[in-house]
């Protein structure tokens, strides 16, 4: 059998008891937080941890991707990837490189 010598067992209990006292605010609703406020001793806990979004209950995140947006990027970046090679390599233009609608003409 395991032997702990008592003030080891105490301090461990005391602790313990100091936990539940400073956590017991978190464990009431808002309401039953103010009235029992109002009665508690001075040197009791009497605020709660503000809760985070996740922790509330949950967050919804609604992701919306601007398709239009990301292609028109992509066209443009395509153009600027094809107008540097040509311009390294010295190959003269033939009426240039555009950009219309969706495409690189």
């Amino acid at each position: 059998m395991v032997y702990f010598a008592k003030w080891k067992v105490v301090l461990v209990l005391v602790v313990c008891a100091l936990g539940l006292i400073y956590a017991a605010p978190n464990l009431l609703d808002r309401q039953a937080m103010s009235e029992w406020s109002a009665d508690a001793p001075g040197w009791l806990p009497v605020s709660q941890v503000n809760l985070g979004l996740d922790l509330q209950g949950g967050t919804h995140l609604l992701a919306r991707v601007e398709y239009g947006d990301v292609i028109s990027r992509q066209v443009r970046a395509l153009e600027e990837n094809i107008r540097r090679p040509l311009r390294e390599a010295d190959i003269p233009r033939q009426g240039g490189i555009d950009v219309r609608g969706d495409a690189v003409v």
